[in-house]
């Protein structure tokens, strides 16, 4: 469960919540590790990858317990440089509904996100990291997620 945000002051979301649920088909959901993007590293937030769709367009899914405590989700979303060779895709949905999707080109810069999470008690995070036949793919960085 969340802790309730003191005062209105943003915290990290990956020192706040672990997710609840992780699909088995991710094969990596790395918290609070090195990510660099652009040059830049952060170490606040978490890394994704798939590995065992291959061609599929099917999506993963983390899903964090909100409990409707928070408004916002504010981060850096882009691909890790150390595999930044096919694009990525994370869509946010909150107790079933859509939130948000974020297409993720490859070798494109990361970008500032926010999503609305006013009354959301089941946040999900879906993700796909696509495949080429080269043996390539990406890890999808959510950095610096912090929530109020």
């Amino acid at each position: 469960m969340g802790q309730e945000p003191v005062g209105g002051v943003r915290k990290y979301l990956s020192d706040v919540l672990k997710p609840l649920y992780k699909d088995p088909s991710i094969k990596n959901l790395e918290i609070n590790k090195n990510m660099v993007m652009a040059g830049k590293t952060y170490n606040k937030g978490y890394q994704l990858q798939n590995l065992s769709l291959w061609n599929t367009k099917e999506m993963c899914t983390c899903a964090f317990n909100l409990d409707g405590k928070y408004k916002t989700l504010e981060g850096i979303i882009g691909l890790d440089d150390s595999l930044n060779k096919t694009p990525g895709k994370l869509e946010f949905w909150g107790d079933g509904r859509f939130i948000k999707s974020i297409d993720i080109e490859k070798g494109s810069l990361p970008q500032s996100q926010a999503i609305d999470l006013i009354n959301v008690k089941k946040l999900e995070v879906k993700f796909s990291c696509q495949y080429n036949n080269d043996n390539e793919w990406c890890k999808i960085d959510m950095a610096e997620l912090t929530i109020l």
